[in-house]
């Protein structure tokens, strides 16, 4: 069974964003993520998107770390980007978009965990 989660609807663009974390589960049942990454109306192409997964998120200050392969720099004016990252093991997840010197424009992240 499919998980879709969405740690940032379309919002603006002009400020770093981290999402809140979304937990998998002790028994982590899921063995894949594809992840859609969609920017409209950038004004640089040095913003960020980047998963991030940790084991120990309590009170939502766990050791948060890059997961390999995830980090997609965006051009300016529209772009998208879709990505596979396989063997997804960690127990929570995050997004974190960094705006670079961009200050125009939406972002919008999905994940499916399946």
């Amino acid at each position: 069974m499919a998980k879709l989660f969405i740690p940032i609807p379309t919002q603006a663009a002009t400020g770093d964003i981290t999402s809140s974390s979304q937990e998998l589960g002790e028994s982590n049942s899921f063995q894949n993520a594809s992840l859609q990454y969609v920017a409209t109306g950038l004004n640089t192409a040095d913003a960020t998107v980047k998963l991030q997964g940790c084991n120990d998120n309590q009170a939502g200050a766990g050791n948060w770390m890059d997961i390999t392969d995830s980090t997609v720099t965006l051009a300016s004016g529209s772009s998208a980007a879709y990505l596979i990252i396989a063997n997804v093991a960690m127990k929570y997840y995050r997004v974190v978009f960094s705006k670079g010197t961009n200050s125009a424009g939406t972002i919008n992240v999905l994940i499916n965990f399946n």
